[in-house]
């Protein structure tokens, strides 16, 4: 019997795959900093250029609970701004 091998895909790949938005000129590089500056954080622009940042909770895994946070979701009008925004919710 033959053995069939599934592709394997680095987890590079995988974030890429979940990060990719269409392009939109201007948007793509200020949305990558953001990602890569804000782990954790899903960076959305919209189509009426509103910026938001969601991030989910995570599970604690000392207790199995899921981890809260204060803020969940930023928003803003521009991807300067919403980088202020999360520094501050980090803090």
């Amino acid at each position: 019997m033959k053995e069939s091998k599934a592709p394997t895909r680095s987890p590079a790949d995988i974030a890429e795959f979940y990060c990719w938005i269409a392009p939109v000129d201007g948007v793509e590089a200020p949305k990558r900093e953001l990602a890569d500056d804000f782990p954790g954080w899903s960076i959305i622009h919209t189509d009426r250029g509103r910026w938001w940042a969601i991030r989910l909770p995570v599970m604690n895994r000392s207790t199995g609970w899921p981890a809260t946070f204060d803020v969940s979701e930023v928003e803003a009008d521009t991807a300067e701004l919403l980088r202020e925004k999360l520094t501050e919710a980090m803090n």
